[in-house]
């Protein structure tokens, strides 16, 4: 419950940390503070950043050391008061109050007044919060991290003009000239008095958003070096600001450009090393003079091999995790192992000891596995594909060549694939070497192990018995053989 209660308390601070982004800048900028809904609705974004600053006194945070917890309150306490406590409770001030008190009275013509209300983009602060809300939630959900960097990127530009263009018309506001860039442009013709009322034309023509967009306007013409020159800086102040805008707006224009072009190429470096292989085989096949139907399922066949490259890097995953770690996974992902009858309920530690073993194995369309008279030493397991093996479809799940865990020798029958197969496999020295560590199901392995030959014996000579009896050969003289009969080897 507490898990879930605080997946939904991020979704509602990611919100509200994106309304104070893009409200605030505004709000100091280009309006006027008044008691109005949006300061209603500013002090409930208030009241829900002071209950996570509660919330974070009994969170529970990770151990520097093991990694592990810690649910010790006063401990709580102390790491949060140590850390982000100041910059929280620096973002939640009242700041709104002290523009609603300049905003209102003549004091709200002063410069001194003007440069206070900039103390409203403290609760800027609070963007600092969304790294630990996107540590927890990275950790909660499957993130494609190519497409979130492209997203980053996208929300970078974006948020980078919006508070540029903001600051731009703050310094407008502040210089409070008239030669200002505001006044400068052609917002003149709407001029009352000499003045321009922010968002207080009499003609109603002029808005807040109409000076928004006028200055995001700007500001995207000059991160991405456009500048069509009809909005320009018309002051001292507002030219040097002008001038930091440029060289910040270009680094971050520059950034953004080499980020993107990287992120495409790693999202397309799987498909080029493909490309790489492909032109290789070519050139292979061009050398050597190979014939067009083997080039043709020799490129079927890596091709299918590219669409399964993620499923070979398991193992490298495996290698990076902890023994614990590695383990449950091990256990969840080879469940497989769990119908064979020869492993039934069997430990978990010999499980996890055999499928850290477990090989994989690619085959192509009728392809043969094993033929009669191979000496097999393995066991296989489907994967994913279609075979056949004892003239049985093997799908999913399926196993063949499981009696190789308990004695060795050669195979009576085939086995082929009918699709793409990927099959699972592991040695019959694994399981002894295995066993070694589990002598008390070493033990029991035996007993199943001479059962299972016995029966398989058994049935084996009953069915070379009738056949050799319903051709009408003497059965006592094969009875008196050590061996089976070649007849039934073949069959």
């Amino acid at each position: 419950r507490i898990r879930l209660f605080m997946r939904k308390w991020d979704f509602v601070m990611i919100f509200l940390l994106v309304f104070t982004a893009l409200v605030t800048p505004v709000e100091v900028a280009f309006m006027t503070t008044k008691i109005n809904a949006l300061f209603f609705i500013n002090r409930v974004v208030d009241l829900n950043f002071l209950a996570d600053i509660v919330l974070n006194f009994h969170v529970a945070i990770p151990d520097p050391v093991n990694g592990q917890l810690i649910f010790h309150q006063p401990t709580i306490a102390r790491h949060y008061l140590r850390g982000w406590f100041t910059v929280d409770v620096v973002s939640v001030m009242p700041y709104d109050l002290i523009s609603l008190l300049t905003d209102n009275s003549s004091l709200g013509s002063l410069k001194v007044f003007r440069v206070l209300r900039l103390l409203r983009l403290m609760k800027l602060l609070r963007m600092l919060r969304s790294g630990r809300v996107f540590a927890r939630m990275e950790v909660h959900y499957n993130i494609d991290y190519t497409a979130l960097d492209m997203f980053k990127f996208a929300l970078l530009a974006c948020m980078s003009s919006h508070w540029m263009g903001c600051a731009f018309g703050m310094v407008a506001d502040i210089e409070d000239s008239e030669t200002s860039w505001l006044h400068y442009t052609t917002f003149r013709k709407y001029l009352v008095s000499g003045k321009l009322a922010r968002g207080e034309d009499p003609s109603g023509i002029v808005t807040y958003g109409d000076l928004y967009v006028a200055a995001f306007y700007w500001a995207a013409m000059t991160m991405t070096t456009i500048g069509y020159g009809d909005i320009v800086p018309s002051t001292t102040t507002e030219r040097v600001f002008v001038i930091v805008a440029m060289l910040l707006g270009a680094f971050i224009y520059g950034y953004i450009i080499g980020a993107v072009g990287n992120a495409i190429r790693l999202r397309g470096e799987k498909k080029g090393k493909f490309y790489e292989l492909m032109n290789t085989l070519n050139s292979f096949f061009e050398e050597a003079k190979i014939k067009t139907g083997l080039r043709i399922r020799m490129r079927e066949y890596f091709k299918y091999k590219l669409s399964r490259d993620s499923v070979l890097e398991q193992s490298k995953l495996l290698d990076a995790m902890s023994p614990a770690l590695r383990a449950e996974i091990t256990l969840q992902t080879n469940t497989w192992i769990a119908k064979v009858p020869f492993f039934q309920k069997c430990p978990e530690g010999l499980i996890i000891a055999l499928t850290l073993k477990v090989r994989e194995t690619t085959y192509p369309p009728q392809e043969k596995i094993i033929v009669p008279g191979d000496f097999c030493d393995r066991m296989f397991m489907v994967r994913k594909g279609v075979a056949i093996a004892r003239s049985k479809i093997m799908t999913t799940g399926s196993v063949f060549c499981d009696e190789c865990l308990y004695k060795e020798g050669k195979v009576a029958y085939s086995a082929h694939s009918v699709t793409f197969v990927d099959l699972y496999s592991f040695d019959r020295d694994v399981l002894v070497t295995a066993l070694n560590y589990f002598p008390d199901q070493n033990k029991h392995f035996r007993v199943l192990s001479l059962k299972r030959i016995f029966n398989d014996e058994i049935m084996a000579y009953t069915k070379a018995y009738r056949a050799l009896r319903d051709r009408g050969v003497d059965a006592e003289f094969h009875d008196s053989m050590d061996e089976r009969p070649a007849f039934f080897l073949v069959k």
